[in-house]
């Protein structure tokens, strides 16, 4: 946008008032590349089962949070606690456990899953 670089904004909030007033459709554009660059990402369903089934294989570990925050980088420490807080993906991960429980154990993989340390 040119008027950043025409005017000094003293303080951000009179920028983005000017951005949304003068110039809405650029507006508007940077906030879709901001949800498309993580910022404030929602997370996807397969996300969501990559995650549960991360945590069915290490329950009964200390620090899960830290743990599933190491196995997904791309997530923050928050995020991660607060997707496990979401009563859906509880029933979800309830469900992966029950589903555990009824199958026989599969042989070890030759690769480690992708949340593994390696």
């Amino acid at each position: 946008m040119l008027c950043r670089h025409l005017y000094t904004w003293t303080h951000t909030l009179y920028l983005s008032q000017h951005e949304r007033s003068v110039h809405p459709a650029e507006y508007q554009a940077s906030l879709a590349r901001g949800h498309q660059t993580g910022n404030k990402r929602r997370w996807t369903y397969e996300e969501k089962v990559l995650v549960a089934r991360a945590e069915v294989e290490l329950s009964g570990c200390e620090s899960l949070n830290a743990r599933l925050c190491l196995a997904f980088p791309e997530r923050t420490f928050e995020a991660i606690k607060g997707l496990r807080r979401n009563p859906a993906y509880r029933a979800l991960v309830n469900e992966l456990r029950s589903e555990g429980d009824r199958r026989m154990p599969e042989p070890a993989a030759t690769l480690p899953p992708r949340w593994m340390p390696l």
